[in-house]
């Protein structure tokens, strides 16, 4: 039998933790598993190392659940604007919000001291594979979570505001992320599969000045004082409204006083900029 999953449940005090609804699909055994990608459910542009984890279960059933499985074709879509079943949508791409590194097998699970290189396989989608340093073998589904469950933890830098919104009536900017591996049975060599989604909230350097603000009219200062912090606070909302405005301008002037590749340049460089103030 041939497991997949068609949507997450979110769990756990401060992290989204996508739990696979697991669907029997018409197959010849119960060789499957279960996909759960664990993200904080807010983070902020400029967050560095933040901790992140995905987790992989045998959930293999009758007559397959005394088997060991094998796993294989590890990947993760960090970031898409829509939620994802299986893989980000077309038309709703939203590739560079993260930047994974440093990732390892969690201790206390079937794969505790593996490594795991990751690599870029998709740089429209971002999706990456997890490749470990050695096989990850997963005991029986009726076994014990920690030697049927290899978590696999790494930390997360968050680059920037993701463009595309995945759930335009909650407040600040979500994306989805979806992981998925494949289930290889040890003695029938039957393959089976598992997906999870997580949902996070990107909090824009806007939302973090609106917060800022908020807190400064809270202690309720002095007037002078207040007007004179909030406006330094106005000026770097400013200055990207201006790279906004000096992007335009260029894009302008591309092909006319700028070459067009003198334009790309600077346009680049712009970016780079509002990236690094985290400039919605």
């Amino acid at each position: 039998m041939n497991f997949r999953h068609p949507r997450s449940v979110t769990m756990g005090l401060g992290m989204v933790l996508a739990l696979l609804l697991v669907a029997a699909t018409p197959a010849l055994a119960g060789v499957g598993g279960s996909v759960f990608p664990n993200y904080p459910l807010t983070v902020t542009t400029g967050d560095t190392g933040v901790a992140a984890s995905i987790t992989i279960m045998n959930v293999s059933t009758i007559p397959n659940d005394t088997e060991s499985v094998s796993v294989q074709q590890i990947r993760h879509t960090p970031s898409c604007g829509s939620l994802p079943l299986g893989s980000c949508p077309s038309g709703f791409e939203d590739p560079g919000v993260f930047l994974i590194s440093a990732a390892a097998g969690r201790a206390g699970t079937a794969c505790a001291g593996v490594t795991f290189a990751v690599s870029e396989i998709n740089a429209a989608t971002g999706e990456v594979a997890f490749t470990p340093s050695v096989a990850v073998s997963l005991g029986p589904s009726i076994g014990a979570p920690a030697t049927s469950t290899c978590t696999i933890d790494f930390a997360v830098d968050v680059l920037k505001v993701p463009a595309k919104d995945a759930n335009g009536a909650a407040t600040g900017i979500q994306t989805d992320g979806v992981a998925s591996a494949v289930i290889h049975g040890e003695s029938s060599g039957l393959d089976g599969s598992g997906t999870g989604t997580s949902q996070v909230t990107v909090n824009s350097l806007e939302t973090q000045i609106t917060d800022l603000i908020a807190l400064i009219n809270s202690f309720n200062l002095q007037q002078g004082l207040t007007n004179n912090l909030i406006s330094r606070l106005d000026a770097v909302l400013a200055a990207c409204r201006e790279l906004g405005d000096f992007i335009l301008q260029v894009q302008a002037q591309s092909g006319k006083k700028l070459s067009a590749a003198q334009a790309t340049q600077l346009i680049a460089g712009a970016n780079q900029i509002k990236a690094t103030l985290a400039c919605p």
